[in-house]
């Protein structure tokens, strides 16, 4: 039985949706349109100013989730062997997921902040929106895979502090004769 956590390509459509039919919503009907204080001429600096911001929070993410992924392909304890054997096509999708939601968060704040300076406001406005439920996405993700992983070097841990406690009968019957 597959769960929406290892489905991460099911999320991200979702948001995609919710992106594309608030932007409809909004045109159709600007009493639903949060975001219109951020078309405003006279806060053009600011919106581009938080636009960009939400890229860099977007790149560092990504970032982040580069050194999870890292994390946990480089470490070779029987744990995280298995863990990787066990969940390798749910695994792959989180890892990719994590770092593409990044980076085309980063992508879509960027090119908000543009379409904001070449006037096209609204583009810039949908474009944040998406940037923003991806980011977002991407962040509870990592967090996630963090935790999933801290419990694999735990349970490591555990496994290696067993092995150290284990008295050999053999080592205390040479040290006897």
């Amino acid at each position: 039985m597959w769960r929406i956590k290892d489905r991460p390509a099911l999320v991200t459509g979702g948001l995609i949706i919710i992106a594309v039919l608030y932007t409809f919503a909004a045109w159709l009907w600007p009493a639903v349109d949060f975001f219109a204080l951020l078309r405003a001429p006279e806060r053009l600096d600011s919106v581009v100013s938080l636009y960009l911001g939400v890229a860099g929070v977007a790149a560092v993410g990504a970032g982040f989730a580069g050194v999870v992924i890292v994390f946990g392909l480089d470490t070779q304890s029987e744990k995280f062997l298995d863990f990787r054997s066990d969940g390798r096509e749910p695994l792959t999708r989180n890892w990719m997921s994590v770092i593409g939601s990044s980076i085309v968060s980063a992508a879509l704040a960027a090119g908000a902040a543009l379409s904001v300076l070449l006037e096209f406001g609204r583009a810039g406005t949908a474009m944040f929106a998406l940037a923003v439920l991806l980011i977002a996405h991407a962040l509870v993700r990592m967090l996630w895979l963090l935790r999933v992983l801290m419990r694999v070097v735990a349970a490591g841990d555990r496994a290696t502090r067993r092995e150290r406690n284990r008295i050999d009968p053999v080592q205390y019957l040479h040290r006897a004769s």
